[in-house]
């Protein structure tokens, strides 16, 4: 045995042996597993190859050559499963029957082919020798076998291929579908001199076998961002990451998921789910945003606020790359922002909005050209109930008006503000005449819907912007000076009211 044979089976020996260094690869997706046991069987064929080639004893070299048929069609069978399974293709119950029977009928011909000589015309004799079984004249079950396993093998390159062909027609992409084809060519090529021109000392069916499947692998694991992860010892981290993650394609197909992702949004990876897809699905449990501006000022308790940032993968050897999407949750943190805010901007007895909120719309709304209505009002009772009753029940007062004002401004879409004290303003923007007139019927019917001390004495001044250049402190001067009027004019009505509340007051002592 030369040493360029010896080169040539060591090179090969290693493609056939480095998948069995990541056989845990192959768990990572139901779509690969059959592929374990391909590379498995791959490992037994290298091994056969090698026991053939240092053992020279004559019966070892007859039956360990006759029992390479039986493995070679295994390797085809279970390649087969593997591709279809790996396509997603249905496995039909009657070719595993098959497989098991033929399998089984191998074994027995070439264990018994002393007796039949139906695969090698030759006998086990003390002359035999690696070199006088490769060039043994061929029987009949030999032809089977062979038209048998390249019937196969001749469907799995037209899957491939297929395959290939269709990726490199949806991420135009010609590397992975013209690198593969190069192989088959070559390994056709190997065949087809070996048969016609020259006997190669190595079988040209074993090496092409190893140098297609190991470039199959290649092209497809290089490609899945799973195995990517995986091989860049990046699993342990994702593992145990806090945060929820999505991996995707380069056809935007979510691939891998963090469990807790996986669990919270019922998310099926393998059902080839486009990550936008998703997105639209999960927006009634999550908001997701990528800059804390683009989320409204309403606070949904009911979902999770997602912070999402998303890095490239880069893919060897293809011009596409793949996406990874983090994931942080801000919820408690949204929370805490929103009811800041809220502080920030509304009045905490009242639930109105304050004086800080009025000043943030004031300037936008001397900017805009709508038109729009202010009413103020003034309590003009709130010092009796102070006085009389307590302080609790004048803050009861002016929880009880705020509370009326709340719900007229929520039917005629209205801005309720509290100034300080007791002092409100209702602002009406872009309503027409018919609108305001109808606002103001009822803020006036509802306001006024109790008597005596249920109801506390108020003022209130009313005024339209007359251009579009008018200030809303001008505005809300000439409506001022109208609730000055009108107060002066509740003068009779107070002095009612304080009565009641002096004889309430007695009554309670």
């Amino acid at each position: 045995m030369n040493l360029l044979v010896w080169i040539i089976f060591m090179l090969v020996a290693i493609f056939a042996i480095i998948p069995l260094g990541y056989l845990k690869v192959f768990n990572s997706n139901s779509r690969y597993k059959y592929f374990k046991y391909v590379s498995i069987l791959l490992f037994v064929w290298t091994i056969h190859t090698w026991l053939r080639l240092v053992i020279n004893q004559p019966y070892f070299q007859y039956y360990i050559g006759l029992n390479l048929y039986p493995t070679v069609f295994l390797v085809v069978s279970v390649l087969l499963i593997a591709f279809l399974n790996y396509l997603e293709r249905p496995l039909r119950k009657w070719f595993n029957i098959f497989i098991a029977v033929f399998f089984l009928i191998e074994l027995v011909v070439v264990n018994t082919n002393a007796l039949h000589q139906l695969v090698w015309k030759l006998l086990p004799t003390s002359d035999v020798t690696y070199f006088t079984t490769v060039n043994a004249p061929n029987g009949i079950f030999f032809l089977i076998h062979t038209a048998v396993c390249y019937s196969m093998l001749i469907y799995i390159i037209y899957l491939m291929i297929s395959y290939l062909y269709k990726n490199m027609k949806v991420d135009r992409d010609a590397f992975p579908f013209f690198f593969l084809l190069f192989a088959i060519a070559f390994g056709a090529s190997l065949n087809i001199v070996h048969i016609f021109l020259y006997s190669f000392i190595l079988d040209p069916t074993f090496i092409t076998f190893v140098l297609v499947i190991s470039i199959f692998y290649f092209l497809v694991f290089i490609r899945d961002i799973k195995l990517i992860f995986i091989f860049r010892n990046n699993e342990f981290i994702l593992d145990n990451l806090r945060e929820m993650y999505v991996a995707v394609n380069q056809r935007d197909e979510i691939v891998d998921a963090s469990v807790e992702f996986v669990k919270y949004f019922e998310l099926e990876i393998n059902k080839k789910v486009k990550f936008n897809d998703l997105l639209a699905e999960i927006i009634s449990k999550a908001v997701i945003y990528t800059d804390a501006k683009d989320i409204s000022s309403h606070f949904d308790s009911a979902k999770r606020y997602l912070h999402m940032q998303m890095k490239t993968i880069e893919i060897p050897f293809y011009k596409h790359t793949g996406k990874f999407y983090m994931f942080y949750d801000e919820t408690e943190h949204q929370k805490y922002i929103n009811d800041m805010n809220y502080i920030k901007s509304h009045d905490l007895m009242t639930g109105l909005f304050n004086r800080n909120h009025f000043e943030e719309i004031k300037e936008k709304i001397d900017k805009g050209n709508q038109s729009y209505a202010i009413i103020m009002f003034d309590l003009d009772g709130l010092k009796l109930y102070n006085d009389y009753l307590g302080h609790d029940a004048g803050d009861q007062a002016l929880i009880n008006f705020a509370f009326k004002l709340q719900k007229i401004a929520e039917t005629y879409n209205l801005i309720p503000i509290r100034m300080g004290g007791d002092e409100f303003v209702l602002i009406a923007i872009a309503m027409n005449q018919k609108m305001i007139d109808s606002a103001m019927g009822d803020i006036i019917e509802v306001l006024n819907s109790h008597k005596g001390e249920e109801n506390i004495l108020f003022s209130y001044g009313y005024a339209e912007r007359e251009a579009q250049t008018e200030k809303l402190e001008r505005v809300m001067s000439r409506a001022d000076h109208l609730m000055y009027e009108m107060k002066q004019k509740n003068r009779e009505a107070k002095k009612f009211l304080e009565a009641s509340l002096e004889a309430k007051s007695n009554k309670i002592k």
